[in-house]
């Protein structure tokens, strides 16, 4: 098992639904600007819950999540991610120094081999005060392997 780097997920990333193959991995939408060299940024999608405030919540283009001090939110993906159909691959989601400087950290999970939709990803907000995510931001990076 070896990570993926951005020319080998080149070799194996599909990025129209419908077209997956048997060992193609599907990111959708897709955007240049997210892959890293190690990976793919995962970008704040649209619904989110709070453990302080409830939900599922509903955001637009000119909101933002508001993730009050010591809250925990759960945020999906802007990304529909779909693992190739023969199980080849599997994937770590990281936290992104960018926003653990601010004082989130996100709950550790992985992409299993046979995933397929959107991701549901689990952030802390450990800062004394609220911080805020728009829609589209990247927020934590899935490395492949």
């Amino acid at each position: 098992m070896s990570l993926l780097t951005d020319s080998d997920l080149r070799t194996k990333l599909c990025t129209v639904k419908g077209e997956e193959g048997n060992d193609k991995i599907l990111i959708y939408p897709f955007s240049e600007d997210c892959l890293t060299p190690v990976g793919y940024d995962l970008r704040v999608g649209r619904l989110y819950s709070s453990s302080l405030h409830g939900g599922p919540f509903e955001i637009d283009d000119k909101s933002r999540i508001q993730i009050s001090h010591g809250d925990t939110v759960l945020i999906t993906t802007q990304e529909e991610i779909g693992m190739p159909k023969n199980r080849s691959v599997s994937a770590l989601i990281m936290s992104k120094v960018s926003k653990v400087s601010k004082g989130l950290s996100h709950i550790s999970t992985t992409i299993d081999p046979d995933w397929n939709g959107h991701l549901l990803i689990a952030l802390n907000n450990y800062s004394r005060s609220t911080i805020e995510l728009a829609v589209g931001e990247a927020f934590c990076t899935a490395v492949f392997f």
